[in-house]
């Protein structure tokens, strides 16, 4: 049994901030272009590489947990499934908006136990940003020189906010949430990267869908957020809580859902 996982907590948001510094370096200097194409033709920067290898060093000082994330991704399955306890990671999420200079790109960080989520951290580093939380405590959102506030924050009544990604919002999408936008109005926000999770766990919106591809390291920390803040995360095709250790990294269609909604 993994007792007391707020203890993490604090390194952890510590260690995603390092991480975050080191790709603010490269943001806004001369290597923010350095970029190869990946066989499923997705951009990896060299901010990437630099933030897993932090990551990496600094979560195994933390506790001797295996380390997945899409760097090392071919660690079989076979090996995954005898993990109990393992770090789920994300070290750039939002490589697109991190290309094209809009600052919603963000350090990902989970901690999954038997396979069920028990602490995440979401750093948007460039917005001076942090969300995070644990099973144990709640989610939190932490600005740069101010309070750290207890989400969620809004609470909303209006309007049905709907969270949409700049880079993959589809018809299919809404489509996925007729059930809960029936008879509502609603308006949207677009936002990149893990932050859309986060915009629903503050209360800023009321659901994410999203049919695009995705990896577990892409939702595991947002979702964590959102999860402890009293929101849920359903898979399009079970309508059970989106899950984490399967054979398949991929996840299918979800739809991301507050607790005004959930």
């Amino acid at each position: 049994m993994l007792h007391s996982v707020e203890f993490f907590l604090p390194a952890i948001v510590d260690l995603c901030r390092t991480a975050g510094d080191a790709i603010l370096d490269i943001y806004r200097g001369s290597r923010a272009n350095n970029v190869v194409y990946k066989d499923d033709h997705s951009p990896l920067t060299t901010a990437d590489l630099e933030s897993d290898q932090i990551l990496k060093k600094g979560l195994a000082a933390l506790a001797d947990f295996p380390y997945l994330s899409e760097e090392s991704a071919d660690i079989p399955y076979h090996q995954r499934a005898m993990w109990e306890t393992y770090w789920l990671v994300d070290p750039l999420d939002g490589t697109k908006e991190f290309l094209r200079k809009t600052d919603e790109f963000t350090v990902n960080v989970a901690l999954i136990h038997r396979g069920e989520l028990v602490l995440g951290v979401v750093h948007a580093p460039a917005l001076a940003l942090t969300y995070f939380g644990a099973k144990t405590i709640g989610s939190f959102r932490q600005k740069k020189n101010a309070a750290t506030e207890k989400l969620p924050i809004m609470q909303t009544h209006d309007d049905l906010k709907i969270a949409m990604s700049k880079s993959h919002a589809t018809d299919d999408e809404m489509n996925m949430i007729k059930p809960w936008i029936k008879g509502k109005n609603i308006s949207t926000v677009s936002i990149g990267s893990s932050l859309k999770f986060c915009l629903v766990a503050e209360g800023s919106a009321h659901i994410y869908p999203r049919s695009g591809p995705t990896c577990e390291w892409d939702t595991a920390a947002g979702h964590a957020v959102l999860l402890f803040s009293g929101g849920e995360v359903l898979d399009d095709q079970t309508k059970e809580r989106l899950c984490y250790q399967k054979e398949n990294l991929l996840n299918n269609k979800f739809v991301a859902l507050s607790y005004q909604v959930n």
